[in-house]
């Protein structure tokens, strides 16, 4: 029903789905809380980023950047409101984490707000355990959860 496919960031349907996950986000959270990719970012060689469709409609979109040897992060994670609950976003997870594991990184890691519930479940039924702040994240954003998947390579 979904196919995975990758995607080019600045195409106008990704775009329109970023829009939607930053103005989704942007309801619960205060700019500085809000750690978004901008689309140069996206578009680096270390990003990878995948689209799922349902026929040629474009229904969700998500990013995974490799840290060499250490880990993948994904990034950009979004599912159209009324794709929710069918799987994309299982299908998607799984398709950014082989590419993490074709790369032979170890481990997934991600940030998420403490207001996304569903996304906590989602994350959690999807193997992700909780863990402290990584990289460049703020260390004192209380509204940020961080969470890590350790894959089998």
């Amino acid at each position: 029903m979904f196919h995975i496919h990758k995607v080019d960031p600045a195409s106008l349907q990704v775009q329109s789905l970023i829009a939607a996950l930053d103005s989704f986000q942007g309801q619960f959270y205060p700019a500085e809380s809000n750690h978004h990719d901008p689309l140069v970012e996206l578009q680096k060689d270390h990003v990878h980023v995948l689209g799922a469709y349902q026929k040629t409609k474009l229904v969700a979109c998500g990013a995974v950047k490799l840290f060499a040897g250490d880990y993948g992060e994904l990034k950009r994670m979004y599912v159209s409101p009324g794709c929710r609950g069918r799987g994309v976003g299982a299908l998607l997870v799984t398709a950014l984490e082989s590419i993490v594991k074709e790369a032979q990184i170890p481990r997934t890691r991600l940030e998420t707000g403490i207001h996304h519930e569903a996304a906590l479940r989602f994350y959690r039924r999807c193997g992700y355990t909780v863990r402290g702040p990584y990289g460049d994240y703020p260390r004192h954003d209380k509204l940020s959860v961080f969470m890590e998947k350790q894959l089998d390579l």
